[in-house]
């Protein structure tokens, strides 16, 4: 979704094309690391959930 809605804003743009390529890697970057943060998120709280403290 963080990469579908610019996509018209990006081909509408008046730029050479390497530079929309950039442009979109730099989306893709922000949408992999907002992916990576989310799966970061669920580790602590299954880690609290565990009855077991010494597992690490």
């Amino acid at each position: 979704m963080t990469i579908a809605i610019p996509l018209p804003f990006l081909r509408s743009l008046q730029s050479r094309l390497s530079q929309k390529i950039c442009v979109a890697l730099v989306m893709v970057m922000g949408a992999f690391v907002c992916a990576v943060s989310i799966v970061r998120l669920s580790s602590p709280y299954q880690l609290l959930r565990d009855k077991n403290l010494t597992r690490g």
